[in-house]
């Protein structure tokens, strides 16, 4: 079971200690070290806005029940959590991936990203709306 504070304080994380790589490149096993390290160091803090989180179906044993998955503390706007196929390991390999960029376009055509920065700097609107609609 991997745990946040496991990782605390480490400056070298082998992923391998914390997940079957076996079936990975080195690219893709540098690229787990790399999200390890990086989520030891992330410090949550609260958003303005709401957050969509994208989850697989599957409700790992050793999790916690909170149907927001932790996010609720941090989104001040709210919470929605759409279910994406395949495992939290695979949704970003085929075939999965496509359901994850159906859903992430599902999420930027409706506009939900855009309001909340607009919203959050009504006097930089045009030069917020600018970037963001590049962005995608």
């Amino acid at each position: 079971m991997l745990r946040r504070g496991d990782m605390a304080g480490r400056d070298e994380i082998d992923a391998e200690d914390y997940v079957d790589l076996s079936d990975y490149s080195p690219q893709r096993r540098r690229l787990w070290d790399v999200h390890l390290r990086a989520a030891a160091r992330y410090a949550p803090s609260v958003y303005p806005g709401r957050v969509t989180v994208l989850r697989t179906e599957l409700h790992p044993f050793i999790c916690a029940f909170d149907p927001t998955f932790g996010w609720a503390e941090y989104a001040q706007g709210g919470v929605t959590v759409k279910v994406v196929t395949g495992a939290h390991e695979s949704i970003l390999n085929e075939p999965h991936v496509q359901a994850v960029a159906a859903e992430l376009n599902r999420c930027f055509h409706n506009g939900a990203p855009n309001k909340v920065a607009m919203e959050a700097d009504a006097s930089r609107r045009s030069a917020i709306e600018a970037t963001l609609m590049g962005s995608w």
